[in-house]
């Protein structure tokens, strides 16, 4: 009896040191021998050796953060977020693809988790008859030719609404319950486009420091100062790009001039399809003071010449600058995440209006010039 006793106890020890460090174990891994190397922005974390499918890793603590899990001779990776305790990987590298296996079973985690079950809504939710549409314009826009994929971006957009509306409110609902888990800071760039700032800012603020300070979310919110700070009354930031000659234009060589900002790109269908109304626009005011400075978010040159050559636009126009990471300098500058987006200002480079387009823009032009 006393060794059996002292036997449960040893057992017992073990698994409360597994849940206090860091233990991976791997399943069915779809291979029979080859070596896991586990790395995150800092570099390799360590090399695991995959013997029939399975293995066994232990270490003290590991830091909470996502990592790349890359099974060296198969040339297969995958992404996981990895916290202390008992955790199993399964993973089925025949369904990779290019080289990277997008669905992994993670269990004993709590973030992955958690990540799954945010992104799993969208699929689980659109699978419902009620959004039958929805998903049939989304098979669709994988089918469609490549010039008609814009317009039917657009249709799945607006027969969606609802949809996305539901998927939102879902995920909300597991960020608040959730807000003190490292997933939210892998998740966060993905709420920008469904959330308000409002909501956003309400989220932060119930966020724990060290989710706060961590520098996804610092991004974010950052994002959200710039927009607050391009308001009406406020000085439009200045910037200088380069137009298809190489010469250098600023916003404030436009001064003395009311300023519409246009953010586009030649493969943005709706930006496109402004231009004409735009040029009547241009024709009747011009010659009042109404300037229109076009920004292109095109890194490909020859696609940006062959849109002007194919628009004629009589108006400035500038190559975006893509030097830094993660977009354009400028329309970041201006705090806008899709396009096309406008920005008015006046001849003293104060900001009048944001996101003027057709009748919204002909109004405000009215009023400004009189006719």
């Amino acid at each position: 009896m006393r060794l059996l006793i002292i036997i449960f106890v040893a057992c017992l020890a073990m698994a409360c040191n597994e849940k206090e460090m860091f233990v991976l174990r791997g399943e069915r891994m779809g291979v029979n021998n080859d070596q896991l190397i586990i790395t995150n922005k800092s570099g390799v974390i360590d090399t695991i050796e995959v013997s029939e499918g399975a293995f066994y890793y232990s270490r003290d603590s590991i830091k909470t953060d996502n990592y790349r899990l890359t099974l060296l001779n198969e040339q297969v990776i995958m992404d996981a977020i990895l916290e202390n305790g008992l955790l199993t990987l399964k993973a089925d590298i025949n369904k990779a693809e290019r080289g990277y296996l997008q669905t992994i079973e993670l269990s004993g985690g709590i973030n992955h988790e958690l990540q799954n079950r945010y992104f799993n809504f969208s699929e689980e939710l659109i699978q419902q008859p009620r959004y039958k549409h929805v998903l049939d314009l989304r098979h669709k826009m994988i089918s469609v030719p490549r010039d008609q994929f814009q317009d039917v971006k657009a249709e799945y957009e607006v027969a969606g609404v609802e949809y996305f509306k539901e998927v939102w409110t879902n995920q909300k609902a597991l960020l608040e319950d959730n807000i003190d888990q490292f997933f939210v800071t892998q998740v966060i760039f993905s709420i920008k486009q469904p959330a308000t700032d409002a909501e956003v800012l309400t989220l932060y603020k119930s966020m724990p420091v060290q989710i706060q300070q961590h520098p996804n979310v610092a991004e974010v919110i950052n994002e959200i100062k710039i927009r607050e700070s391009i308001a009406p009354g406020k000085v439009a930031p200045e910037f200088t790009l380069k137009d298809r000659e190489g010469n250098e234009i600023s916003l404030t060589d436009l001064r003395g001039k009311y300023v519409l900002i246009d953010f586009w790109a030649s493969w943005c269908k709706p930006c496109r399809k402004s231009f004409p109304h735009m040029k009547e626009l241009y024709q009747k005011y011009h010659a009042k003071g109404f300037e229109i400075l076009g920004i292109a978010n095109d890194p490909n040159e020859k696609m940006w010449f062959k849109a002007l050559d194919e628009d004629n636009l009589p108006w400035l126009n500038v190559q975006e600058d893509f030097s830094g990471s993660r977009g354009g300098r400028v329309i970041k500058m201006y705090g806008f995440t899709h396009l096309p987006s406008t920005i008015l200002i006046d001849p003293n480079s104060l900001i009048v209006s944001k996101m003027l387009h057709g009748e919204e823009l002909d109004k405000q032009l009215e009023q400004i010039f009189g006719f």
